[in-house]
């Protein structure tokens, strides 16, 4: 392996990481939000959400689909 291929293999997986960080993030900030549209439709229908319990589903949800993505970008990475 060249000098180059390792320094933009570096260059991608450090890209690759920090969009994984800024994902989970942002699923956090997704969960809520479902979470809470959850909640509003519930109360309206006069029903009863264990909110937890449903931010925790959505939450695992949306850290898989995140987790999946970064897998796929790290094949591609080492693919290269």
């Amino acid at each position: 392996m060249s000098l180059i291929t390792a320094g933009l293999k570096f260059i991608a997986r450090t890209a690759n990481d920090l969009l994984s960080d800024s994902s989970t993030q942002r699923a956090q900030k997704t969960a809520y939000r479902e979470t809470g549209k959850a909640i509003r439709q519930a109360n309206r229908k006069g029903h009863y959400i264990n909110g937890s319990k449903l931010y925790r589903e959505n939450l695992n949800k949306n850290v898989a689909k995140a987790k999946a993505r970064h897998n796929n970008r790290e094949k591609f990475i080492s693919e290269l």
